[in-house]
């Protein structure tokens, strides 16, 4: 199906071709069965690199609108979310730090323990460990579910599930993130396996996983 497009880069426009497509008649917002649609491109900016912490890249992303939950907003005064943003997957709500950096610093915490707070803070470009510990916080919070999520994920993929990854979410944080592990490598290879399916290549592998979680609002945004 074409849509028309609005002005914008082709990097830009591409991809919110894309989302249109893929979202297809499902809104994201409300949940029903109409398109959603364009409203305005918005600007983001993350951070650049590590190596530089005031350096940033600007890019636009598409802002689609729910018409239906903006007329219900106007009618009833219920506050309903009526517009969002559509982040590219390397990005994170709310946040200036890219998923590939957050991850990094989470590995060399919860895996290697190899750095203190401060060293994974400066992993993501960031000079304050608050920035750390917010995520840090962020996945204590939510890797049970994960796990939960992901054994369920696998399942339904006809993947091996070890007997213990069912009950790893009892288990210490830096277990839970052993599992985490091995889920995601199981999953993407069963995810592989799939007939006419692309293989999600190694370097977008937790920008991927990461989107799956956030569709099911456990993402690593707040």
């Amino acid at each position: 199906m074409y849509y028309p497009l609005p002005r914008g880069s082709y990097r830009e426009r591409e991809f919110l071709q894309y989302v249109l497509e893929y979202l297809g008649t499902r809104c994201p917002l409300c949940g029903g069965e109409h398109p959603p649609k364009f409203h305005a491109f918005a600007g983001r900016s993350y951070r650049l690199g590590k190596t530089d912490p005031e350096g940033k890249e600007h890019i636009l992303v598409p802002r689609l609108i729910c018409e239906p939950n903006k007329q219900w907003r106007a009618q009833t005064s219920e506050l309903v979310q009526y517009t969002i943003r559509i982040l590219p997957g390397f990005l994170i709500p709310y946040s200036r730090v890219v998923v590939d950096a957050v991850q990094e610093a989470l590995d060399s915490w919860l895996s290697k323990e190899a750095v203190s707070q401060v060293g994974a803070a400066l992993r993501m470009g960031c000079l304050s460990p608050l920035s750390f510990r917010l995520f840090y916080h962020r996945v204590r919070e939510r890797i049970a579910a994960w796990l939960i999520v992901l054994v369920e994920f696998v399942g339904e993929l006809g993947g091996e599930i070890a007997e213990h990854a069912c009950t790893a979410d009892h288990e210490p944080l830096r277990a839970q993130w052993m599992w985490f592990h091995l889920l995601v490598a199981e999953y993407l290879r069963a995810h592989a396996r799939l007939p006419e399916t692309q293989p999600i290549l190694e370097p977008m592998r937790w920008q991927y996983v990461y989107a799956l979680l956030s569709h099911h609002q456990m993402g690593l945004g707040p």
